[in-house]
């Protein structure tokens, strides 16, 4: 009985199976062989890389290679990769991740699931964080980070582009790249350490404990009240109530001493600043453009006497000494009679 129902040849072939490659292979049934080797392969298997695998049904393989891949599995990169079912790879690399990994970048990450990772490093972060900068940053969830430093942000933080190691509190603009430790709502533009309060506008770059609402725009370390017009840097003169006809008014006893400073700055090293004052309601006004003109020609010695002979108001012209094309700044008040 045996005997008939197997066919006796070198071949020890169970029954219905297609041979066309001349080989000795204990092949089981419906099993399609076009390659000549001699594997051992299970039913069902598609074949065509001539290869000694010993694969499981169902897996598609293209690659010549001798990977124990599971079933279901995806692989067009040559590798031997022990993957899971489900891990999209196309980098070739040993990665051992998890399921539904997005990974384009070929490194060795052992990351968590649903993380989006574009920069190639070892990061070991949280799920659901963004990040595009490279480092290594240990970052919370939902932080927004642009700026490749290594802050320890706390979470939603959205604006941070200066690229430094501010430990800042939510909510907080910052775009100056220094290490203020800033309250929240400050607008901060300048790239100093002020410890400002909120609301303040500070544009000057100097290091001014000013109040909130207060307009600076010129660069001094002066503590100045709100509302005050300043464009000169320097400590006020008193203002004279002394006639403001074109003749060379009489000095108050206050506008000696200051003539006096004028004199000895005058005197002194190339860096110092000449403070020039101006009379806004003098009918000998000497226009803004006037003054820069004087200034370009680096004619101070004129432009002194000139300006000095008119100080019924306190409204300023800041002329470093070292810089004749410096910029000089309008206030809001600037020649309004």
């Amino acid at each position: 009985m045996a005997s008939r129902d197997f066919i006796t040849s070198n071949d020890e072939l169970d029954s219905d199976v297609s041979l066309s490659d001349g080989d000795s292979d204990g092949l089981d049934s419906d099993v399609s062989l076009s390659d000549g080797d001699s594997d051992g392969l299970d039913s069902d298997v598609s074949l065509s890389d001539g290869d000694s695998d010993g694969l499981d049904s169902d897996v598609s393989l293209s690659d010549g290679d001798s990977d124990g891949l599971d079933s279901d599995v995806s692989l067009s990169d040559g590798d031997s990769d022990g993957l899971d079912s489900d891990v999209s790879l196309s980098d070739g690399d040993s990665d051992g991740l998890d399921s539904d990994v997005s990974l384009s970048d070929g490194d060795s990450d052992g990351l968590d699931s649903d993380v989006s990772l574009s920069d190639g490093d070892s990061d070991g972060l949280d799920s659901d964080v963004s990040l595009s900068d490279g480092d290594s940053d240990g970052l919370d969830s939902d932080v927004s980070l642009s700026d490749g430093d290594s802050d320890g942000l706390d979470s939603d933080i959205v604006m941070l582009a200066d690229g430094d190691s501010d430990g800042l509190d939510s909510d907080v603009s910052l775009s100056d790249g220094d290490s203020d430790g800033l309250d929240s709502d400050v607008s901060l533009s300048d790239g100093d350490s002020d410890g400002l309060d909120s609301d303040v506008s500070l544009s000057d770059g100097d290091s001014d404990g000013l109040d909130s609402d207060v307009s600076l725009s010129d660069g001094d370390s002066d503590g100045l009240d709100s509302d005050v017009s300043l464009s000169d840097g320097d400590s006020h003169y008193a203002p004279s109530s002394e006639s403001d006809n074109g003749d060379e008014m009489t000095p108050s006893p206050r506008k000696k001493s200051n003539v006096k400073s004028l004199k000895k700055a005058k005197e002194g090293p190339k860096t110092s600043r000449r403070l020039f004052a101006v009379d806004a309601d003098s009918e000998d006004d000497i226009p803004l453009a006037q003054i820069r003109d004087v200034i370009r020609a680096k004619e101070f010695e004129e432009a002194e006497d000139e300006l000095i002979r008119c100080l019924d108001a306190p409204m300023w012209a800041n002329i470093p000494f070292e810089k004749p094309n410096a910029h000089l700044v309008a206030p809001r008040r600037l020649w309004m009679k």
